[in-house]
């Protein structure tokens, strides 16, 4: 698949997600990051699309800090 779009900067955010292994595998198919450090035990993964070290965090919302 062909990244058509792809973000030059994003900065930092973090977003808590229903599935952190789905987002980060569209994130890298849809828009282009590339996955730099898993976090299994936390159920958190942090993306890059080359400016920074990690771009956007995505954190499942079971994990331990997805709850109120």
């Amino acid at each position: 698949m062909e990244n058509y779009w792809r973000p030059r900067r994003l900065g930092h955010a973090n977003l808590f997600i229903g599935d952190y292994e789905r987002a980060a595998e569209y994130y890298g198919d849809v828009v282009g990051f590339r996955e730099v450090y898993r976090q299994p035990n936390n159920r958190a993964t942090f993306v890059s699309n080359g400016n920074t070290y990690h771009d956007l965090g995505l954190t499942d919302v079971k994990s331990r800090y997805g709850k109120p």
